[in-house]
């Protein structure tokens, strides 16, 4: 068969605790083909359920031209649950196409229905993929910029000054030293007088070198290296002022200004959620958003109801309403007939009848036990149905109920009313031997009459033509001759020799039975037959040319490989036709090529 719907998951299915069957349209090979799934609204909570324990199936035959079926759940499926159907073709291919075997079209059929239903299958998966995860996972591969706001601390850098090297403040301990140093050009009061003070002096006045051998230690640099201060590869890390690598300097070049600890799990998802919008109810169901959005189970479950109500631009409903729906929740307000208004403060439901501007009709679908006694209370016999234990009377059962006596029982027996009739006086009373005997006597009959008697009367009729011994003698050695009937029925007729059937070349295009039970014929053009059979009528049909031409047949129900469908023609084929009743019936035998 042509698979010409892409649905190969039913609409969700609103659990009112009372539904039991549950229809699908969509082509499965077996019943453990299918999958069942209840999903509890309020938890979210999803359960597949299990064939003949929790459901049975019953499917439309045959699948191959007919698909779909239906499913009965064990118990009514609940208020607060939602079902939908699916199916779990298993992918295997079990189709063997021999050399010089049998090749049918149905086989090659089936084998395209079930690699159609697996690709359908995979697209509902494919469907499924919540835009959330995407979102995530491109998160994850973001390779610039700083997305989780790491801060200097986080990757051990807290005390850095983000300043170049040059402008770098010198150490507590140095900038000390530096301060009990004597400025350059001071005079020691201790320095040398008398002949050697103009040299103590003169020396004391030097600007350059090292008159005193002064070590870095003396100065308290006993730890300062001998490096390019603007030369980092020539320093060390101090206990609180640390040098960088280049793999560090990189690492925190990459690190945005401000940037925080890694986010914790729920502040990943709350800064998400304040980025990304949730998509309104009027994208769900017309499935006119562009931008990436969030998706919450009631929104989810709008789009699958408009999908199934014809795709982008179905039914509004109302899931999340507060209050009873009014004659104002119309066309001009998205509503169309069909649409569903859930009020979720009073648990109640509606669904609209009549979406006419300012004069909308919604009906309520759930019942309060007072409602439901207030319309058991109400109406007259006539606003009710009948049940499978308590069934309703008509006028005419009643009128025939008070024909009946008080008292009155079933009818008696046979045995019964015999035994009451022989009670009385004078019945006279047959037996069955009795009025078996009464019923093989003629009106009139006298005594059995002789052989003699009979013959005299017998002979003594006109046209009688009795046969003398001789007479019979003879006619009992003649030969039956040939005899032809025409329109004749026999009954229980014995052929002791082969009969023949007429072979007619038919040349026209009217299949008769009355030209010849064997008939054949030559295509030269295409050809629609009509047929002149009576019921009972039967004809034997050999075709030549269907390679090249083809055949419009009357309206008949086929038999063959490939079920109640017109063969197709391959060369010299033969077929069988014949009637029942009204009904004209067909079956192709095969190709004699």
């Amino acid at each position: 068969m042509a698979i010409s719907s892409e649905t190969r998951i039913t609409p969700t299915f609103v659990g009112n605790g009372i539904t039991q069957t549950f229809p699908f349209t969509f082509r499965i090979f077996t019943d453990d083909d299918l999958v069942v799934t209840t999903r509890n609204s309020e938890t979210g909570d999803e359960t597949t359920l299990d064939l003949t324990t929790d459901y049975t199936a019953s499917l439309k035959s045959p699948q191959s031209s007919n698909s779909g079926g239906s499913i009965t759940l064990t118990e009514p499926l609940a208020v607060g649950y939602e079902m939908v159907i699916t199916s779990a073709v298993k992918a295997t291919q079990g189709v063997m196409i021999r050399n010089l075997g049998d090749f049918y079209p149905a086989v090659l059929n089936d084998a395209l229905d079930k690699l159609t239903v697996l690709i359908q299958q995979l697209k509902v998966k494919i469907n499924n993929i919540d835009i959330e995860s995407l979102d995530v996972y491109n998160h994850s591969q973001q390779t610039t910029g700083n997305p989780h706001n790491v801060t200097k601390s986080d990757i051990g850098l807290g005390n850095a000054d983000n300043t170049p090297d040059l402008d770098k403040p010198v150490s507590a301990a140095v900038q000390a030293a530096l301060d009990n140093k004597p400025d350059l050009g001071e005079t020691s009061s201790d320095a040398y007088r008398g002949d050697r003070g103009k040299e103590a002096y003169d020396h004391s006045q030097s600007t350059t070198g090292n008159p005193h051998s002064v070590t870095k230690s003396d100065i308290g640099l006993g730890n300062v290296s001998n490096a390019d201060a603007t030369d980092c590869d020539s320093h060390t890390s101090g206990s609180n002022n640390k040098v960088f690598t280049a793999s560090e300097q990189g690492k925190l070049a990459g690190i945005e200004n401000n940037a925080t600890a890694d986010q914790t799990e729920a502040e990943i998802e709350a800064a998400y959620n304040n980025q990304v919008p949730v998509v309104t109810q009027g994208e769900a169901e017309g499935g006119s958003g562009t931008q990436p959005k969030r998706w919450t189970p009631q929104r989810v479950n709008q789009a699958i109801q408009a999908l199934a109500a014809g795709g982008s631009g179905g039914l509004q409903n109302n899931y999340s309403a507060t209050t009873a729906p009014t004659v104002n929740a119309d066309s001009s307000a998205g509503y169309s007939v069909g649409s569903v208004w859930i009020n979720i403060a009073a648990d109640e439901s509606w669904r609209c009848t009549d979406n006419t501007d300012g004069a909308a009709v919604w009906i309520k679908t759930t019942l309060t036990a007072d409602e439901l006694a207030t319309v058991a209370t109400s109406g007259s016999s006539d606003d009710l149905t009948e049940g499978s234990a308590h069934l309703l009377m008509t006028s005419a059962e009643r009128s025939k109920l008070a024909g009946v006596e008080t008292g009155a029982t079933a009818d008696m027996t046979g045995a019964e009313i015999k035994g009451a009739y022989e009670a009385e006086s004078n019945t006279n009373a047959f037996t069955d031997a009795e009025k078996t005997k009464l019923s093989g006597v003629e009106t009139g009959a006298t005594a059995d009459q002789t052989g003699a008697e009979i013959k005299a009367v017998y002979e003594a009729q006109a046209n009688t033509n009795a046969f003398t011994d001789a007479e019979k003698t003879k006619l009992a050695d003649i030969e039956t001759s040939t005899a032809t009937y025409t329109n004749k029925t026999l009954e229980e007729p014995v052929f002791n020799k082969a009969y023949k059937e007429t072979v007619y070349t038919l040349t026209g295009t009217v299949l008769d039975p009355a030209n010849g039970t064997i008939q054949s014929k030559t295509l030269s053009a295409n050809t629609t037959f009509t047929e002149n059979l009576s019921s009972g009528e039967s004809l034997f049909l050999t075709t030549t040319g269907g390679a090249t031409y083809t055949i419009t047949w009357p309206i008949m129900t086929w038999f063959g490989p490939e079920g109640n469908t017109a063969p197709t023609l391959s060369g010299t084929d033969a077929f069988v036709i014949w009637k029942e009743g009204t009904a004209l019936k067909g079956a192709y035998i095969g190709n004699g090529d």
